[in-house]
């Protein structure tokens, strides 16, 4: 949170609500750091500090997206989400407690949990519609069918009329024989890769990276030639095996 302590202006009207260190934990419990930051930096602007109300929306920005970083990657949010959460607690608790018991005993009032809840929920919401929007254009690959259930995907520079020539290429060697086998080709900064979904372990055979190379080398006309980065890539699409072919 912020790394300002907050010093109350003094002010005769006390007309306006401030958000508790519990609502803060709710809100970030529910809907990430971003909105449990989003209520402090409420409180900062209604006791008049506008810069540290900017200054915690960026620290709940950076705090979310690590934390989806982590879960992304390592897959261990609900550890770190919980600590998250306690320190939010506490940053509210230590930053502006100070501030909302002044404001209180001077006749103000503590905005509604409810409202801190709500705040939470919409946030959850907006984070997973935005994931789920990434994951889903992600998945939306283009492709070219080769008879019924083969498929050659291409993205980049990488045209259609490139991915069915490699298709029918590599049906006409006998690659291709309709039992639902995937090959992607990518044309960008990184050179044209094409990427063979094949069985696990087939990339520790040396006998079918050499036959990949091959089949590659045979169809690299189809794709624009030589250079070409072959890669095996298991059904995640995560890289086992890449080369350089020249």
């Amino acid at each position: 949170m912020s790394s300002f302590a907050t010093a109350p202006s003094p002010t005769t009207t006390r007309n306006y609500k401030l958000f508790d260190a519990n609502a803060v934990a709710l809100a970030t419990f529910l809907g990430t750091p971003l909105a449990g930051c989003l209520l402090m930096a409420i409180n900062y602007h209604r006791l008049g500090h506008n810069a540290r109300a900017v200054i915690t929306l960026f620290v709940g920005i950076l705090l979310t997206v690590l934390l989806i970083f982590i879960g992304w990657t390592i897959k261990a949010t609900i550890p770190i989400a919980m600590a998250i959460v306690f320190v939010a607690r506490w940053s509210a608790e230590k930053l502006q407690g100070p501030a909302l018991e002044i404001h209180l005993n001077q006749g103000g009032l503590s905005s509604s949990r409810w409202i801190a809840f709500w705040i939470g929920i919409i946030f959850l919401i907006l984070l997973f519609s935005l994931i789920f929007a990434i994951v889903y254009s992600n998945d939306q690959r283009t492709g070219v069918m080769i008879g019924t259930r083969d498929e050659v995907f291409y993205s980049g520079t990488a045209t259609r009329e490139e991915a069915q020539a490699l298709g029918i290429g590599l049906k006409s060697i006998g690659f291709f024989t309709d039992k639902g086998v995937n090959v992607f080709v990518e044309k960008g900064k990184d050179g044209t890769i094409v990427s063979y979904v094949v069985a696990d372990g087939t990339w520790d055979k040396p006998e079918m990276l050499i036959a990949f190379e091959k089949i590659t080398r045979d169809e690299a006309p189809a794709i624009g030639g030589l250079p070409i980065t072959l890669r095996l890539v298991n059904t995640n699409l995560d890289i086992k095996k890449s080369e350089l072919l020249k």
